[in-house]
């Protein structure tokens, strides 16, 4: 195993990010670093290097040093990592002070408690801790930076045997001028896994969020604060408020259908709803109606009172990952990965549109008036189509990976996608004529996949949902 592999392995046992070496003592800082999204920045020394990924970066003196198999003489190599990929790596740790953080980072870490406790210190007056670690390819050091977020910076050093204490003041002068400011407005972190789906309440004053964690969090949008986690019997792949906003609904990996009292917790409904995994949940604009799709091919709508099946969409030809209701309750679209997005009569079943795709689709949304459908597709392209012939109005390119999950905004003059790139975009100024968007916006800070994004029904906050194990609050263009 190369060093580059180990350092990384070293600081995401479960897997992630990526990696690159450091350089010796005390050293001028004349190079600054500021991270893509603008929220990290930090001064280094002229001849070193920096690496970028998702919530990460990778500060060295020697980047080839890094295909060696073990830390060569005179390199050293620092891991920095931001606060919210510190939160996918120790999940919903009870003490985020920077000891508890060092503490619970060095266990997942070395797979074992530290052996000595973390030294607390001061660096440029903020409270930090530092802690030696041991690996078998050479000295490791973990600091943890208060830096006025939920969480700290963490900086994992690792040089050969006996040569990290000669790089130590290089690398605290580096952490004395860290700063960091989130791009986001909050971040909503307690699910202890993949986040995968997100919705608004009706009013916007909650978030309901679904994980593989078997919790279904609702959350206040205005501190922050979770007022309930709802255990569910599978992971959750979908959420979605009724009209009312008194009961939220969850599609589970069991087959089941939840539908929980949102303010109490309390079980309201369990239906049967599919032979395998249900991938998404929706109710008619009415509530009377919750349509789910599932990994059996097919989307039902149930009645949301009682649980009694009302109909069945049959067409598909492969698992069905989203369903959504036109604003009218007329219509169903769903997308899945048989290439394609299909509307359907709402009350018959009946087939109206199937729109052809390159590559399996991921989700879909109406816009506001029902006159558009956006989809999300496995080819990384966001697309705009008119609801009611199928034809092709946009192509948005821009993200690099999967498209997950897209909404458009109340007023309809802006979509948000999100993606297996880690980024949320939003488009706008839709050229429907030049069938394209002029302008984008990237919201970059997930540390993992974007598996779900949900416009505010004011159409201020965009919330999404990621691996990373957080649901993220931005603020929307005006």
């Amino acid at each position: 195993m190369k060093w580059q592999r180990a350092l990384l392995g070293l600081v995401l046992v479960a897997a992630m990010l990526l990696a690159t070496p450091l350089a010796a003592a005390q050293e001028p800082l004349t190079q600054k670093f500021t991270s893509s999204d603008g929220s990290l920045s930090y001064s280094y020394p002229a001849g070193w290097a920096v690496q970028e990924d998702a919530g990460t970066t990778i500060l060295t003196n020697n980047l080839a040093a890094l295909e060696e198999d073990t830390p060569p003489a005179g390199v050293v190599a620092a891991l920095i990592v931001q606060p919210l990929a510190v939160g996918s790596l120790v999940g919903s740790v009870e003490d985020t002070t920077p000891v508890g953080v060092a503490l619970a980072l060095a266990e997942q870490l070395t797979l074992s408690a530290p052996a000595v406790q973390p030294e607390t210190m001061t660096i440029a007056g903020r409270a930090a801790a530092r802690l030696p670690l041991t690996v078998d390819i050479g000295d490791a050091l973990l600091f943890a930076l208060d830096v006025g977020a939920d969480l700290p910076v963490v900086v994992v050093a690792v040089a050969a045997s006996g040569e990290l204490s000669q790089f130590e003041p290089t690398l605290v002068a580096v952490m004395e001028t860290i700063e960091y400011a989130p791009p986001w407005r909050a971040a909503l972190r307690g699910h202890t896994d993949w986040v995968n789906a997100v919705a608004f309440s009706p009013d916007g004053t909650r978030v309901a969020s679904g994980s593989d964690d078997y919790t279904v969090r609702i959350w206040e949008v205005g501190t922050g604060k979770e007022l309930l986690a709802i255990q569910q019997p599978g992971f959750v792949n979908g959420v979605a408020f009724a009209p009312s906003g008194a009961q939220v609904a969850a599609a589970n990996t069991d087959g089941s259908v939840e539908i929980w009292d949102a303010v109490s917790g309390a079980e309201v409904l369990r239906i049967e709803a599919h032979d395998g995994y249900v991938l998404s949940v929706a109710f008619s604009p009415d509530g009377a109606h919750l349509a789910s799709s599932g990994d059996d091919y097919l989307v039902r709508v149930w009645d949301a009172v009682t649980g009694e099946a009302q109909v069945a969409l049959e067409g598909h030809q492969a698992a069905v990952n989203s369903v959504v209701y036109s604003p009218d309750g007329a219509r169903v679209a769903s997308a899945s990965d048989d290439y394609t997005v299909r509307v359907w009569d709402a009350s018959t079943g009946g087939q109206l549109l199937s729109i052809e795709h390159p590559d399996w689709v991921r989700a879909v949304a109406f816009s506001p008036d029902g006159a558009w459908l956006v989809s999300g597709s496995n080819d990384g392209v966001v697309r705009v189509w008119d609801a009611a012939t199928g034809e092709l109005l946009a192509e948005l390119t821009g993200h690099e990976d999967y498209v997950n999950s897209v909404a458009f905004s109340p007023d309809g003059n802006y979509i948000v996608s999100g993606s297996d790139d880690s980024t949320v975009i939003i488009w706008w100024d839709l050229d429907l004529m030049d069938h394209s968007a002029r302008e984008s916006f990237v919201l970059r800070g997930h540390a993992d996949w974007v598996n779900a994004v949900a416009f505010s029904p004011d159409g201020l906050l965009i919330a999404s949902a990621s691996d990373d194990g957080s649901v993220l609050l931005w603020d929307a263009p005006r």
